[in-house]
């Protein structure tokens, strides 16, 4: 039985650890400035739906400072946006990185969006 509850908690630590969303240090994706804002964008898309689902679907209260409520950490970086409507939302990531005129710039994701499209304009 010590064994069984031994490996359980060694595996909770080990979950906990490899968590990106888990450790603010961790919160610098991997790869170019390009790669990175994209998965920044997917991971606060993620942190919204989450976030969602707490207040019954409705993002209309969402904000930047939300996503942190449920474990999302951005990279310094890189700045988030959120714009919410009652249905949707949408969260767009810039990277201090790239020059304005790179297609990557800045990334968004819509509640709807299954992956990062190269945009800054939501249009809700």
């Amino acid at each position: 039985m010590k064994t069984l509850l031994a490996a359980l908690a060694a595996t909770a630590l080990l979950a906990g650890a490899c968590s990106p969303r888990m450790d603010p240090a961790a919160a610098e994706p991997a790869g170019d400035p390009a790669t990175q804002v994209q998965t920044v964008a997917a991971e606060a898309a993620e942190a919204g739906r989450a976030w969602g689902r707490k207040h019954l679907g409705h993002y209309i209260d969402m904000t930047a400072e939300s996503l942190t409520e449920e474990g999302f950490a951005t990279p310094a970086n890189v700045t988030v946006t959120v714009e919410a409507s009652h249905m949707e939302f949408c969260v767009v990531a810039t990277h201090t990185d790239l020059p304005a005129d790179h297609p990557w710039h800045a990334a968004a994701m819509t509640s709807r969006s299954p992956k990062p499209f190269a945009d800054d304009d939501c249009g809700l």
